[in-house]
């Protein structure tokens, strides 16, 4: 086993690389030139050029990126062309809003998938079966800035019973910073009503992410339920007596879950690039929006720097996965 994880992390690294390879590349040649933006459009061409030497930009394309490389080594993501704070410092503080937000709607992705799914293999075929499977369909079918922007008018706009956007009433005082996760904070400080305030603030934003996860998770942990519940070892079980309880529990779901490991680890990319615009949307102060932002003023700097961080969460997640899956899959283990 020791193994087969050494040389996932062999993998993953050439992944990283790749990945930081290509995005750097594609942040070089698309059109847009930010030291015009920062020189503003009465700049002189010798300004701009300045700016050019400045930010390095005008050294050949390898010298470029062997001189990120090297940064990316050393823990230095460069200096946001925008803000002029270091990349790795913007990250840092906008990472813990980020992590809370996407931690909750992985939690609750989770628990419907899940839940959902056993539900309706246990009924299948059956009224409850067919209304999951329809509101899976439209889970999957929808686009997440769609159901932001719905639930953002129905809960907030016309029944107000959701706070406005934001992460935190501002007329309350915020806990004192410990985690960087508000909910973590506040009941760490015994603070209620800033929990009460942080919880539902993050409900719609985190409920928005989740709910792409719990539609394809039902339909897959269903079919794997479904599936499992038809095998021999089942049968044999409730031959023997077995509580049908256990053999659920204990038996059928332990092995429709291993698909579900695997395709909920995939599931964490639209997570992460998903933040983006939802948090946008929600006025999340987190990463993602603040990354839009850097997409609209070519600040290539936290553009790298972010898909760098979430390539490394990305391809760790999913290690994690394969190590999952290795404790729950013997099998797997022998293959390896």
């Amino acid at each position: 086993m020791i193994g087969i994880v050494i040389r996932r992390l062999i993998a993953l690294v050439a992944i990283i690389i790749g990945v930081t390879m290509v995005t750097f590349l594609i942040a070089r040649v698309i059109p847009g030139d930010p030291a015009l933006l920062l020189a503003g459009p009465n700049a002189t061409p010798d300004v701009v050029a300045k700016i050019h030497e400045q930010l390095g930009l005008d050294r050949p394309l390898h010298v470029q990126f062997a001189s990120y490389l090297d940064g990316l080594i050393h823990g230095d993501f460069g200096v946001s062309i925008v803000t002029r704070r270091p990349v790795l410092e913007e990250i840092t503080s906008l990472l813990p809003a980020t992590l809370e937000l996407m931690l909750t709607a992985m939690v609750l992705g989770l628990f419907g998938g899940v839940s959902l799914g056993v539900a309706a293999a246990l009924y299948r075929n059956r009224w409850l079966d067919h209304v999951i499977r329809i509101l899976s369909v439209t889970a999957i079918s929808m686009p997440g800035f769609w159901i932001a922007l719905v639930l953002l008018y129905l809960f907030y706009g016309v029944l107000g019973w959701a706070p406005g956007p934001g992460r935190f009433d501002p007329l309350l005082t915020p806990p004192p910073s410990v985690t960087g996760f508000l909910l973590v904070d506040s009941l760490l400080a015994l603070d209620f009503r800033a929990f009460a305030s942080a919880a539902s603030h993050l409900a719609l934003p985190a409920i928005t992410l989740a709910v792409l996860s719990i539609g394809a998770g039902m339909r897959l942990v269903r079919g794997s339920m479904i599936e499992a519940l038809s095998q021999d070892y089942i049968r044999t079980a409730r031959a023997f007596g077995l509580p049908e309880r256990k053999i659920i529990l204990s038996y059928a779901l332990k092995n429709a879950l291993l698909p579900f490991i695997t395709v909920f680890g995939l599931e964490l990319a639209s997570l992460i690039f998903g933040s983006v615009v939802i948090e946008s949307i929600f006025s999340w102060p987190g990463l993602g929006s603040f990354v839009l932002s850097a997409i609209f003023a070519l600040d290539f700097p936290v553009i790298m720097g972010f898909t760098v961080c979430a390539s490394v969460v990305y391809v760790f997640a999913n290690l994690l996965v394969d190590i999952v899956y290795l404790l729950l899959d013997p099998r797997v283990r022998g293959i390896g």
